[in-house]
């Protein structure tokens, strides 16, 4: 899997073989096989890789939507030693499956939209919908890529602005709740 990883962060998505992960790691290319039944196979297995390694490195989500910056001082250094496994799926996942959600995914969108709904109960469907997506991308694993890779932002970078971002769009949200003072937050 390192191997195969190596190849699509070297940006040979589209043309390696089983082949050439076999000889880059080692083994024979019968050996692949034995464990991969093709070449689109293997791709498959890094994006099932690095959603198990991460979700394993995942802290346990939040209750109230109040506490997502506390968990977020929390994820991104655990889940920093995992960003190569990540840029490679998120490659495999743009180029190969056009952007397919995995199931964690839609089970953490589904989170996010319980704790906008039970933080805001009083907003439009429209208002929740956004609230959860744009929370949802802050503390996206495409966005601690992003920060890495495009701005260079290291670990406690990433942590101060990620929390920055989440806490915003917290504070935006609770004021938005009916009942609420504009501007206030609960």
């Amino acid at each position: 899997m390192l191997a195969a990883q190596d190849l699509v962060l070297e940006g040979r998505l589209h043309n390696f073989s089983v082949q050439q992960v076999a000889a880059r790691a080692g083994v024979s290319h019968r050996t692949v096989y034995l464990h991969f039944s093709s070449r689109d196979a293997i791709l498959e297995g890094l994006v099932d890789r690095a959603l198990e390694e991460t979700a394993d490195a995942i802290p346990p989500y939040p209750e109230r939507l109040e506490d997502l910056p506390a968990w977020v001082e929390r994820a991104v250094p655990a889940l920093i030693p995992y960003l190569p496994q990540v840029r490679a799926m998120d490659a495999v996942l743009q180029a190969v499956y056009q952007n397919r959600v995995p199931n964690q995914a839609r089970r953490r969108d589904e989170l996010f939209a319980r704790l906008v709904a039970e933080a805001a109960p009083g907003l439009s469907e429209k208002e929740r919908k956004a609230a959860a997506a744009g929370l949802r991308l802050w503390v996206s694993m495409r966005t601690l890529l992003e920060l890495h890779t495009r701005y260079g932002l290291d670990e406690e970078e990433i942590i101060l602005a990620v929390t920055r971002g989440a806490r915003a769009q917290i504070e935006q949200i609770l004021s938005q709740a009916p009942g609420q003072p504009k501007g206030s937050a609960k």
